[in-house]
């Protein structure tokens, strides 16, 4: 299940963040939406939550950056969304909020204006923005 399930979870997440991004208001919103439906459906067919959300964050941000949407607003909105699915997965917020964190950090490592990602995650949730950076920079050494 492991390689072939995440590549469909992360395919998935991707293309629906795309479709979601056309047409223009309320876009973000949509994008957040679809990581939290990748999140629950994953999680729901048995997969442990913490893989489903970094594949679906990865998708997630791979699907913006194809369509060269900025990050700090989508990225917050997964933040907001996904803590909203913590009750709905069976998860403790905190797991959520870090594993959310840990997710969208490492899809984008090295992108500009993640200064401005941090600062949008932290005006929704104090402190999830630090744990992006710890995530971001474990993520640069790793590479």
């Amino acid at each position: 299940m492991g390689e072939s399930k995440r590549s469909e979870i992360e395919r998935l997440t991707k293309e629906a963040v795309i479709n979601s991004t056309v047409g223009g208001r309320g876009w973000v919103t949509a994008v957040a939406e679809v990581v939290r439906m990748a999140v629950v459906s994953g999680a729901a067919s048995g997969r442990p939550t913490r893989e489903v959300v970094l594949e679906a964050c990865h998708g997630a941000v791979l699907g913006l950056r194809l369509v060269d949407k900025d990050l700090p607003e989508p990225a917050a909105a997964i933040i907001a969304k996904l803590a909203e699915a913590a009750e709905q997965t069976h998860s403790d917020l905190q797991d959520m909020l870090t594993w959310t964190a840990e997710g969208l950090a490492k899809a984008s490592p090295d992108l500009p204006g993640e200064n401005d990602i941090r600062e949008a995650i932290d005006e929704k949730f104090l402190g999830v923005g630090e744990l992006f950076d710890r995530f971001r920079d474990e993520k640069r050494k790793s590479q």
